[in-house]
Order: C-alpha cells, then sequence, then structure tokens
C-alpha cells in the first residue's frame, strides 16, 4: 500500500528545540511528530537524537502511552543522522514502556552508523529494525496496508 501519514488530534504539534550553530552558521532544529500510518503509531525523529534532545521523545512516548489504547510504537529515525549514549539510553526506556504494557517498539530508517552502533552495544536484537517508514509499518500485525 501506499504511505499516507495522518496526524494524530492530539499530537499534531511537533516538539521544537534549538540546536547549536552549525559549522556552516546554519540553525539546526529538532523536532518530533507523532503520527499514524496505516493504524500503526508512529514518533517520527527529525534531528540528532542527543541529550539536548531526548526529553523530547520521552515526552512523545509517554503521550502516546497515555492516550492510545495501543502500546505499539514505531520511531522512526529516517531524518536522524546521530545518535549519543542519552539517545540510546531513551531507546531501551521506550521499549521498556511498550513491554510493560504488552507492545513492541520497532525502529525504521537508521541510517549505517546507527545501525553500528546498535551493532556495537548489542541493542541490534532489542528492537525490530527496518529499512524504511513503509516495512517498519508493515511489520506491524494491526497494519492496514
Amino acid at each position: 500500500g501506499q504511505f499516507s501519514p495522518v496526524l494524530a488530534d492530539a499530537m499534531v504539534t511537533p516538539s521544537l528545540v534549538p540546536r547549536s550553530q552549525s559549522p556552516q552558521g546554519l540553525r539546526r532544529m529538532f523536532r518530533v511528530e507523532s503520527l499514524t500510518s496505516a493504524g500503526v503509531p508512529v514518533i517520527a525523529v527529525h534531528g540528532p537524537l542527543d541529550y539536548a534532545s531526548v526529553r523530547h521523545l520521552e515526552e512523545a512516548v509517554m503521550q502516546l502511552m497515555a492516550d492510545s489504547s495501543n502500546s505499539d510504537v514505531l520511531i522512526d529515525l529516517t531524518h536522524t543522522n546521530m545518535v549519543d549514549s542519552a539517545g540510546l539510553g531513551t531507546l531501551v526506556k521506550a521499549h521498556k514502556a511498550c513491554v510493560d504494557r504488552g507492545g513492541i517498539l520497532k525502529i525504521s530508517g537508521v541510517n549505517d552508523k546507527i545501525a553500528k552502533l546498535l551493532g556495537v552495544t548489542h541493542l541490534t536484537g532489542l528492537f525490530g529494525i527496518y529499512d524504511n517508514l513503509e516495512s517498519g509499518v508493515a511489520s506491524f500485525p494491526q497494519a492496514r496496508v
């Protein structure tokens, strides 16, 4: 099926955090977008997932858990080029929050650098990891494709 994101009612406003100046002098922004794709809750991360931004992902996961009867979540990292130790810790905490509610957390859009980090830290087996958003969404049994 074709991917068509539908913004979730209570989560239309993305979280924004200003980032430091890049070497090119361009200001980068971090944001977390909560949406639903084919009936699957998705949290799309835009920007580096690091100590300065993890709070926004934690809030999005907790909000989704509070607002949804569904405890499954796909975190899409297509627009994330870097994850640090704080980001890894947040992904593990999000996984635990899903599992504690009988759900599962999967990750899509992982670049080679992040995939290597997940492998080196032996976290690859903890998450279902998918090449892109579409394959991640389709991996959930409730996906309406």
